[in-house]
């Protein structure tokens, strides 16, 4: 029972649905319950990334969900220039377990240095703020095998062997 036409419920969990029915009442009795709405509380701002491996062409890293639940949606985002620009797309998924978050960020380009940070987005589609950013560099890539190789007999006993490098490789 509330005097005012606003009620503020408490102790809530990050990322939960609530829901709140309403009604009138006097000496008369009761009026028909209405629902407000059913609305989420919004979801904390995950933990700081934490790079468990890299590659050259990949970055595999994890984070707490701080106490965000099984189902919370993850907007990751990356940067080469500190997040002065975004990479083209953020990575929008669902992590459906409880415990910390994993995921593989694949296509990234060699010896390159990569900025990600990551932010959740409760039930309703409002999103947290974002962790704080985490920094590497992709490894440099494997080298290309050389091209049209090629063995020439010469005169004298010799053998001429010749290739090409690949393009893009010096």
């Amino acid at each position: 029972s509330v005097a005012a036409p606003a009620f503020i419920s408490t102790g809530l969990q990050p990322n939960s649905p609530l829901s709140v029915r309403v009604a009138a009442y006097n000496v008369y009795g009761e009026s028909v319950r209405h629902r407000v709405a059913e609305v989420y509380t919004l979801a904390a701002v995950p933990g700081k990334p934490i790079i468990l491996s890299v590659t050259d062409t990949s970055i595999a890293a994890q984070w707490s969900q701080t106490g965000n639940p099984g189902g919370t949606v993850y907007e990751l985002c990356g940067s080469t220039d500190n997040f002065e620009t975004m990479l083209s797309t953020a990575v929008i998924f669902r992590w459906n377990s409880t415990g910390d978050v994993f995921v593989t960020i694949p296509d990234l380009e060699p010896e390159t240095l990569y900025y990600a940070k990551v932010r959740a987005i409760n039930g309703d589609q409002i999103p947290s703020g974002y962790s704080a950013a985490v920094a590497t560099t992709t490894l440099v890539a494997f080298p290309k095998p050389p091209v049209n190789p090629a063995a020439f007999i010469m005169e004298g006993g010799k053998i001429m062997f010749s290739w090409n490098i690949p393009s893009g490789q010096a």
